[in-house]
């Protein structure tokens, strides 16, 4: 039988794995914000066409009267 003590995870170890996690999310943001690897987009821009980032941002004008948080 095996104690408690001993199935828990070393402090040291929580932090690594914490710290690892941390990481792979933060790379996984960067990949999702990037809007496709840099082949797709390249493939986009040859054929004539925006990203769909790129349409949404022409799309949306972030200055106009309707913005978010805008005073009117």
């Amino acid at each position: 039988m095996t104690s408690i003590a001993e199935t828990r995870e070393s402090p040291a170890l929580a932090v690594d794995t914490t710290a690892q996690r941390l990481a792979d999310l933060a790379a996984r943001q960067r990949r999702a914000l990037a809007g496709g690897s840099a082949q797709a987009v390249a493939r986009q821009a040859a054929r004539g066409r925006l990203t769909a980032r790129e349409r949404l941002a022409r799309l949306l004008d972030h200055r106009g009267p309707y913005a978010a948080g805008a005073a009117g």
